[in-house]
């Protein structure tokens, strides 16, 4: 997987597409009012834009939650394989029913992880399936929470491939696990001012 995104490509893309989560939902979804404040919809088209130019042909959310964030990677990617993890089952119920309508040609699975277990809680429904093109991590916002899970989904990425980790600057748990990981990774990685914070990597391990 040879992708490349730059700020520059991934601004631009943000600025021209025009995309608006709340856009995707019906009137009665009881989360239109909340996705459509301005930092969800800024966030939310980082999301859409991310998907759209890295391509992916297997994404993985580790924190799913009401499968939002998968809705605008699918809307960029219709035909994307996706895998959603979470902790929460009526969650992950809410987003098999969102999203299983609209996307007919994705392969999608829904997985509960295991709230005790560390990284292997995280890692071992998912890794069955296989390796992903763009994983995202975007849930637990504790330090040790959020340790687990880009451990995880550093092992569950392609090399090459893209970790996207969303809620930098909403929890200091996530901004220190975060900054941790970055550390050890080493760059080049891009910082989108999103109203919450998203970080996206290149995974280059061989």
């Amino acid at each position: 997987m040879q992708t490349r995104v730059t700020p520059t490509s991934l601004w631009t893309h943000v600025l021209n597409s025009g995309f608006k989560l709340a856009s995707c939902l019906g009137p009665d979804d009881p989360d239109q009012l909340r996705l459509s404040s301005p930092e969800s919809e800024m966030a939310y088209a980082f999301r859409y834009s991310i998907a759209a130019l890295c391509r992916p042909a297997r994404y993985l959310e580790i924190g799913a939650g009401r499968g939002h964030g998968a809705l605008a990677a699918l809307s960029a990617c219709p035909q994307a394989s996706v895998v959603l993890v979470d902790q929460d089952e009526e969650a992950l119920r809410h987003a098999a029913g969102m999203l299983g309508g609209r996307f007919p040609d994705s392969d999608m699975s829904f997985l509960v992880g295991r709230r005790s277990g560390g990284v292997a809680g995280w890692v071992e429904p998912a890794l069955a399936l296989g390796r992903y093109h763009l994983v995202v991590v975007d849930g637990d916002a504790t330090r040790p929470g959020c340790q687990d899970a880009l451990q995880a989904a550093y092992w569950l990425i392609e090399p090459g491939g893209f970790l996207l980790i969303d809620g930098y600057d909403e929890s200091p748990g996530v901004r220190k696990a975060a900054d941790d990981f970055l550390f050890s990774l080493g760059p080049p990685h891009i910082y989108c001012a999103s109203g919450r914070g998203l970080i996206l990597c290149n995974i280059r391990r061989k």
